[in-house]
């Protein structure tokens, strides 16, 4: 009997321990998963002299080639999102993992910019359901009052694209050509894949893939939850401002300091190291709460935005650490909004969690090409110091959204 009273509790403790080392196990997966979704894409910035050589084309088709995995990534998340949300999450991810490096891999192939342009564009098809699906697996694992926490675990594999993705594109060019980096990239998907296929399932409620509720209804029905329409809307106001200045801003310092790739490399990586920074400490978000998280990190971003042009006119030659430490601030605030917005909106309704997120993603790229327009003609036109002015302006209008949605 002594030993039966022994072995219960044994038993009892060995299943907690399996338990908790599955969900880090899933939880890698998740942060694998948008690693790899994030870093494919920003790596071909490294890699688009080479691709033009080896297509025989200039930069212009090669531009619209990458292009088309922006669009049909917005297009995918808003199309198809709610489609695959009835779907156990462990078999959406495993296919459209498996989709990404099918795309990677006629990209790789290649012999025409044309071939290259449909590449990306199944590519940007999978991306487009991969990222929602992602945080909305996070928040179907997460326990009550730790959504933000997962999210922002999760989040992280963006940090790790964003220092990693750049650099191992020029590393993996130089040693293996730019074909090659897309078949490591493919097979680097593949083998991820394997992983997702064995997710635990942990929804307790499956939305009902029987409904006769239409691809509209369900986009309409998800937009009218409470706080979701305000959530949205600043999630675009947060991605237009980020596109519209840091999309230009390694352009502004090479107009201002020269240089080259390296330095914007390393301030990039500084971005990334202060987003991953933040992600340790996004359970202080479950605490604060999403709308204050926003309020608070908008009326600091609007500090950065504000101080991004003149802190780049310090003198930076050798001495480039003041713009470091400001892009590692930037990094830092950018995710307590982000992972405010998307915990907020994916704890709204926990059934319609994979097509709100969808919902985020479309307009997180629409945020995207808005940004990277304006940001574009007002740096052409007026000077990056007006580029500032624009993303000044949009955070004004997420913080307001906040604050209107706090005081109700």
């Amino acid at each position: 009997m002594a030993y039966l009273e022994n072995a219960i509790p044994s038993l009892a403790e060995e299943r907690v321990n399996t338990a908790r080392w599955k969900a880090r196990f899933d939880l890698t997966l998740l942060v694998l998963t948008v690693a790899i979704v994030g870093a494919q894409s920003l790596m071909l910035s490294a890699l688009v002299p080479d691709m033009a050589a080896g297509l025989a084309v200039g930069t212009t088709e090669i531009g619209i080639a990458i292009g088309a995995y922006g669009a049909t990534t917005g297009l995918a998340a808003v199309l198809l999102g709610p489609r695959f949300d009835p779907l156990p999450r462990r078999y959406t991810l495993t296919f459209c993992l498996i989709l990404l490096g099918v795309g990677l891999t006629i990209g790789a192939v290649a012999t025409h910019w044309v071939v290259l342009a449909i590449a990306q564009g199944i590519g940007g098809v999978a991306a487009g359901v991969l990222l929602p699906m992602a945080y909305a697996s996070a928040s179907d694992m997460a326990p009550p009052g730790r959504n933000a926490e997962y999210l922002g675990k999760v989040l992280m594999g963006w940090s790790i694209a964003m220092i990693a993705g750049v650099p191992l594109g020029g590393v993996l060019g130089d040693t293996v050509g730019w074909r090659g980096a897309l078949m490591v990239m493919a097979a680097t998907a593949l083998i991820v894949a394997l992983g997702t296929s064995r997710l635990t399932r942990r929804r307790e409620t499956l939305p009902d893939a029987g409904s006769v509720e239409g691809l509209v209804g369900k986009l309409k029905a998800a937009a009218r939850v409470p706080t979701v329409g305000t959530f949205l809307a600043i999630s675009f106001a947060v991605m237009f401002a980020f596109y519209c200045a840091y999309g230009f801003f390694g352009a502004h310092i090479r107009a201002l300091h020269g240089g080259g790739g390296a330095v914007i490399g390393l301030l990039a990586a500084a971005y990334g190291a202060g987003f991953a920074a933040a992600g340790t400490f996004s359970g202080l978000i479950d605490r604060l709460g999403a709308l204050r998280s926003c309020l608070i990190s908008g009326v600091a971003l609007l500090a950065i935005y504000a101080g991004l042009a003149p802190v780049s006119e310090l003198v930076f030659v050798g001495q480039p650490w003041p713009i470091g430490v400001w892009m590692f601030l930037f990094g830092a605030i950018n995710h307590v909004m982000i992972n405010g917005y998307v915990s907020g909106m994916s704890a709204t309704d926990a059934k319609r969690r994979g097509v709100i997120l969808s919902l985020n993603t479309g307009v997180t790229y629409l945020g995207f090409m808005a940004g990277s327009v304006a940001g574009g003609i007002a740096f052409d036109i007026v000077g990056y110091g007006f580029v500032t002015v624009l993303s000044v302006l949009a955070i004004v209008g997420a913080v307001l959204a906040a604050w209107r949605l706090h005081a109700r």
